[in-house]
């Protein structure tokens, strides 16, 4: 292969091959080797992919531009928003993103533990304005919603986030402690306005 010198690549001209594969982050060998199977220089350095068919599909996953519609939520997202298939299966990926797995998986405890269907779960979230039923936060603070129940008669109570479902599970859903709680609570209070006030 004839030496590179003063080459232009999209607008930007190098002096050297090793300042070429050094500015885009291209090991030598590898950029020489593509170069000798007739790739152009552009191919070479994965900025513009190559022509076969086949070969296009590996540089969309070499370079992280491939994309595909997830089955269940029909939005366009990269290949790197799902899942990797176990080798041996048929496929480099799975066919739903990552966010509509892990919602499936959502789904599927909600039915085991609570006999919530998605619908029913939705419903129960819609009369609580789509926020927690304690604090009313729009946030769940750890990335789910807690499905909260009974652990006494296994009764679907409402949807909480995080931190007050974590509430009354340390309070171990006894109101006599959430009430010491308040009461403390509002005790101090109290106490931190007649110091102000002294002040």
């Amino acid at each position: 292969m004839p030496k590179i010198v003063h080459v232009t690549v999209k607008g930007k001209t190098f002096s050297s091959l090793t300042a070429l594969v050094k500015h885009y982050n291209m090991p030598l060998t590898t950029f020489v080797s593509r170069r000798r199977r007739g790739m152009t220089i552009e191919q070479a350095l994965d900025l513009e992919p190559p022509t076969t068919h086949k070969k296009y599909n590996l540089w969309l996953r070499r370079t992280g531009k491939e994309r595909r519609v997830c089955s269940r939520c029909k939005i366009e997202k990269p290949l790197s928003d799902y899942y990797p298939k176990p080798d041996g299966q048929t496929g480099t990926h799975g066919s739903q993103c990552r966010l509509c797995v892990r919602e499936g998986v959502r789904e599927g405890k909600r039915r085991r533990e609570y006999g919530l269907n998605p619908e029913q779960w939705n419903e129960l979230f819609a009369k609580q304005n789509n926020s927690c039923a304690i604090c009313k936060t729009t946030k769940p603070g750890g990335g789910a919603w807690s499905t909260d129940h009974c652990h006494k008669t296994g009764i679907t109570r409402g949807i909480l986030c995080r931190q007050c479902n974590l509430m009354l599970g340390f309070a171990k859903d006894n109101p006599d402690t959430l009430h010491a709680a308040i009461e403390y609570l509002q005790l101090h209070k109290m106490k931190a306005i007649i110091i102000k006030e002294k002040l």
